[in-house]
């Protein structure tokens, strides 16, 4: 398993925040923004753009890609927020593989 790191920023109501991953094959790190966060009451969720051609599956030949790449999937993220405001547990759901249903995941979040 490998460590990814979620920084959340709350500002006047509105939930911000990055993910940043290792790089692949030791690669530098790579880093995106957080999509459609929220947080009502303990309950926090938000998306991550998963770019089209990720996922575990390398090759293809670069020459054959499509001169417009396709769109960005979504793996979404809810948790609950401990009362001590330092762990999330919830649950990571990415898009189904070949039309398949998602596969919910748990995760945990603590606080650094």
């Amino acid at each position: 398993m490998q460590d990814i790191t979620i920084s959340l920023k709350l500002d006047a109501g509105k939930l911000t925040g990055t993910q940043t991953s290792p790089g692949r094959g030791g690669g530098e790190p790579v880093t995106v923004d957080i999509a459609n966060a929220k947080i009502e009451g303990d309950v926090v969720s938000f998306d991550i753009a998963q770019a089209a051609g990720r996922g575990g599956r390398g090759g293809g030949d670069p020459a054959a890609a499509p001169a417009t790449p396709p769109p960005p999937t979504y793996i979404k993220f809810t948790g609950k927020l401990s009362a001590d405001g330092k762990t999330i547990t919830g649950t990571r759901t990415p898009p189904g593989r070949g039309g398949a249903e998602p596969v919910s995941t748990p995760w945990v979040a603590t606080k650094k």
